[in-house]
């Protein structure tokens, strides 16, 4: 799928892109030149790391990229997409679609636990995270960007909804 690369596109990296890049199964050098976006959400996903070195390799990946900030579309209760921070999109009711196609597949991996046998704190983590990639994908498309996830599931959701979308190790 190397021909999503356009000369002229835009694209917006998931946040799992970033481990790609530090564990070193895609390499940076792939995005010189291209017209890199991020939305506040990624950055705050990203400072959730625990391990302090990664998170340190995250976040110095992040600054190297140097992708222009575009905003997510509004949601509620999702930090970096609330209040003074999200734009609203038009799209509420495809973006609840989108969620619930994402929490299904994700119901159907063989190793989830989600919804059952999660503690309310990590049922909500995934929630949220859930929302960021769907977010994320929002911006993609509004911006006419494509979104490149290693999320197999968000990438068929995606898709699904118009985003143009490829994996990262179709890139590599």
């Amino acid at each position: 799928m190397g021909e999503v690369m356009t000369v002229n596109a835009s694209y917006m990296l998931d946040t799992n892109v970033f481990n790609h890049i530090c564990k070193g199964v895609v390499s940076l050098e792939i995005f010189d030149g291209k017209h890199l976006l991020a939305t506040p959400l990624q950055i705050i996903e990203l400072k959730k790391t625990k391990d302090p070195i990664l998170l340190t390799k995250l976040l110095a990946t992040f600054t190297e990229i140097a992708a222009s900030e575009v905003a997510a579309a509004f949601s509620f209760d999702i930090e970096g997409a609330g209040w003074d921070q999200g734009v609203w999109s038009g799209n509420a009711d495809c973006a609840h679609a989108a969620f619930a196609d994402l929490k299904y597949l994700d119901q159907l991996k063989p190793k989830s636990k989600w919804p059952k046998n999660l503690s309310p704190e990590k049922e909500n983590r995934k929630m949220v995270g859930a929302w960021n990639d769907i977010l994320t994908a929002e911006a993609a498309k509004r911006h006419g960007a494509i979104l490149i996830t290693g999320d197999s599931n968000l990438l068929v959701v995606a898709r699904k909804y118009g985003v143009l979308a490829c994996s990262p190790k179709s890139l590599a």
